[in-house]
């Protein structure tokens, strides 16, 4: 059976796309961070302010913390080729809308909050979204 150049050419395209696909989804896939997506390694600065390193990629890692209440928190957001709409964070409780750069740390801090508080962020489309509870 002879198979025709032009059936070969199109199941090597094919073969191409699917490659070209993987590859895009481990990319564009969230870095393995240390921490769990609910688990915050919360630091405490030399000031005694509590410090939360949030990884931002197709979403915020961890997306659900739990921080001491009365403590003031450092937000540090950290962002690492990130293209998508979490770049793009609203936290509407504190009147925080940031434009994150593609690369770097930006930094909100969050006055002491009483036990029992949660504050809320989001993506401004709403895709993503992340808790800090007050304990």
């Amino acid at each position: 059976m002879k198979i025709k150049k032009s059936t070969l050419k199109n199941i090597g395209v094919v073969f191409l796309i699917i490659f070209v696909i993987i590859v895009y989804l481990v990319i564009s896939k969230p870095a393995s961070y240390t921490s769990s997506p609910n688990e915050a390694e919360i630091e405490i600065a030399a000031d005694g302010s509590q410090i939360i390193n949030m990884n931002v990629r197709g979403g915020y890692f961890p997306n659900q913390i739990n921080a001491k209440a009365n403590i003031p928190v450092r937000l540090n957001m950290i962002t690492k080729n990130t293209f998508d709409c979490s770049t793009a964070v609203t936290i509407p409780q504190l009147q925080v809308r940031k434009n994150l750069p593609t690369t770097g740390t930006t930094e909100i801090d969050i006055p002491a909050q009483e036990s029992g508080t949660t504050i809320s962020g989001t993506c401004t489309m709403g895709m993503y979204s992340f808790k800090i509870t007050f304990n």
